[in-house]
């Protein structure tokens, strides 16, 4: 898995702007050509920009979407209306950016773009010429520093534009990465609200995720920074959801003729991204209105992989819409984990649990073991690990399993599980027994769920699309 693009750096870690803003000065600054919503946050930023992203999109809307990590592609960094930028494409605007830096990095190779910094340039300058009516941006690590705060508020670049429109948006606050952004939530939150602009609008997460120390430091930065308007998200009081082994379903109290709303990602803490992006449509609504059929069609519509992606392997479809065999989740830090787990609750509240966890080496493996044993569902965790190299050496007493033979060996059993127990046990056809609670006894379907990292959810994607 990786690149297909040669001559790339390594994915080293640099945080300083000094570089990203020699290289946009010299592309004429085309972050600072259209309206920006940019996100920072512990977790839920990517899940807010595939909402948005949906969303918009299904209204009609150019939207230019910059996201990190990728998956399995490196063209899933740049996203014009939800679909990758081709690998073509992605070469010829690479080539673009390394020729404008060629003239300065010969005299001084410190000056040579990072891996990250490369892709962010070549997709500001990429989605901008693509002539996209806005641009939703993913901070890669913290915010004040990270390579996507380049972007400035009511700035004229070349393009003799001001800006129109320029959103922040913080997720949430959680220890993450402290060994760099701070080993406070104070110090976390400080670097974060580094994206804050003068004049620009701030939605900042439910309070459910910020911490009232975290909180009083994002509203004191908010301030200091001259932002025009400052909002809490919350969730439309209005909306009742229900979950289902799919996602939610949303009934609007106040359009009580409107269809019902499908929202397909897991997790109560995705109706919590939900507020936020909600949050931003509101604050946007005079420039990009949304119609009722724009956001039923591409909320329902939302796709962001390896967040408690669930996967099939059956023959029968209405089997497979009842009950998911195997999930694929890169949750990992610790807020990932409780948010997988409070999901399970609400989607799969009476299936065991066998898990899958990667750990990498900069993981506390024994905090996410002890979280997953836990829960009251688990009958077991077993560890793998596509890349040896990067696997935790400490395996908190736990057995590992062959990679990938343990995926496809998983797949086979759990799908031949769920056949039989539904045409052994199940009167009703599959939709229709789930409805009405008569699913065959979750004692013998197990989910089993592939979850630890981000690296090792795109190597399980990947692999799996080999096989189809």
């Amino acid at each position: 898995m990786g690149l297909m693009h040669e001559n790339l750096p390594p994915q080293t870690m640099r945080l300083e702007l000094s570089r990203m803003q020699r290289i946009m000065e010299a592309l004429g600054n085309p972050q600072n050509a259209t309206p920006v919503i940019h996100l920072a946050g512990t977790n839920g930023k990517g899940s807010v920009a595939a909402i948005l992203t949906s969303i918009l999109s299904a209204a009609g809307y150019q939207v230019g979407t910059l996201i990190s990590p990728h998956l399995i592609s490196a063209t899933e960094r740049i996203l014009l209306n939800g679909e990758p930028i081709p690998e073509k494409a992605l070469s010829e605007a690479l080539h673009r950016i390394q020729t404008q830096e060629k003239a300065w990095t010969q005299d001084d190779p410190k000056q040579a773009l990072s891996y990250f910094e490369l892709m962010i340039a070549a997709g500001f300058d990429w989605l901008w010429r693509q002539g996209v009516d806005l641009m939703i941006v993913e901070t890669g690590l913290g915010g004040r520093l990270d390579a996507t705060n380049v972007i400035q508020n009511g700035l004229k670049n070349e393009h003799h534009k001001p800006r129109p429109l320029c959103i922040n948006v913080i997720t949430s606050i959680g220890m993450d990465h402290s060994e760099i952004l701070g080993h406070t939530l104070e110090q976390i939150a400080f670097e974060k609200a580094g994206i804050f602009k003068q004049g620009a609008h701030v939605i900042l997460g439910p309070k459910t995720g910020i911490p009232d120390v975290a909180d009083i430091v994002l509203r004191n930065q908010a301030q200091a920074k001259g932002v025009a308007s400052l909002t809490q998200a919350i969730f439309p009081p209005s909306w009742q959801t229900t979950a289902s082994p799919t996602g939610w379903q949303i009934i609007q109290t106040d359009h009580p003729d409107s269809p019902a709303l499908h929202f397909p990602l897991l997790g109560s803490h995705q109706l919590d991204n939900l507020a936020c992006a909600v949050s931003v449509l509101e604050v946007i609504q005079e420039v990009f209105p949304v119609s009722d059929s724009a956001l039923q069609n591409g909320l329902g519509n939302v796709v962001w992989p390896a967040r408690m992606t669930t996967i099939i392997k059956t023959s029968a479809q209405t089997v497979s819409q009842a009950l998911p065999v195997l999930m694929i989740d890169g949750s990992h830090n610790e807020a990932g984990f409780v948010a997988l787990i409070d999901a399970l609750k609400h989607h799969a509240p009476n299936r065991p649990i066998h898990w899958r966890l990667s750990v990498l080496q900069n993981r506390d493996i024994s905090a996410f073991a002890s979280i997953l044993r836990a829960y009251e569902r688990t009958e077991q965790i077993v560890l793998y690990c596509p890349d040896p190299q990067r696997f935790h050496k400490s395996c908190d007493g736990l057995q590992s399993v062959a990679w990938p033979e343990s995926l496809e060996l998983d797949l086979a059993k759990s799908s031949q599980m769920v056949l039989k127990a539904f045409s052994d046990n199940a009167d009703e056809p599959p939709e229709k027994a789930w409805q009405t609670n008569r699913v065959p006894t979750a004692g013998s379907l197990p989910l089993i769920i592939y979850t630890g990292s981000l690296y090792a959810a795109g190597n399980c994607l990947e692999h799996l699309a080999k096989q189809n």
